[in-house]
């Protein structure tokens, strides 16, 4: 592989985020982060109880991989991120498909993860959507984190919580694409 940094962000932002790429990209290349977040909440307040409840499962993650105190409820999921190199030598890129458990990985492999930009959620620019989609995207997002929390610990993958499964539009990943891909 050639590449010093890779970039990652969702095809439908089309906010005003040259700077915070930039922002990663440094965060990788002179903080020597292997993976820099975006945290787009900075405060991380919001009264939506959806979106609570994504940030309390965040937050979950974040504690029990020990970054809450340097990241927040920063994850990989939401907003632009950067990775390096020597994170995609360390960790399967299967997993970079699921981005809170490549977090979780990341950090069980020590790796140096860090906030190297913020913007609030609203001026990421992404399209509105039906109430559905943000729903689905909220149920993928907890899954991801439920997720990442068994891989951590060195469980079963579920994701499933107190008797609920959250899939969102986990079903909808074309792991026989990636896993073609990678072959």
């Amino acid at each position: 592989m050639h590449a010093s940094v890779v970039v990652f962000m969702d095809g439908d932002m089309r906010g005003p985020i040259l700077n915070q790429i930039n922002m990663l990209i440094e965060g990788i290349r002179s903080r020597g982060l292997d993976m820099a977040l975006t945290d787009c909440y900075q405060n991380y307040f919001n009264s939506d109880p959806l979106a609570q409840l994504v940030l309390y499962f965040r937050k979950e993650l974040n504690m029990a991989l020990g970054l809450f105190p340097e990241i927040g409820v920063a994850c990989p999921s939401h907003g632009p991120h950067a990775v390096s190199c020597k994170l995609l030598r360390e960790i399967p890129l299967k997993e970079l498909a699921i981005p809170p458990v490549s977090l979780a990985l990341a950090g069980k492999a020590e790796l140096h993860i860090g906030v190297a930009a913020s913007i609030p959620h609203c001026l990421l620019g992404s399209n509105l959507r039906s109430q559905k989609h943000v729903t689905r995207v909220a149920e993928t997002i907890i899954g991801d984190c439920i997720e990442a929390l068994e891989v951590y610990n060195g469980q079963p993958r579920t994701r499933t919580y107190k008797g609920q499964v959250f899939l969102g539009y986990h079903p909808n990943r074309d792991f026989k694409t990636l896993a073609n891909f990678l072959a």
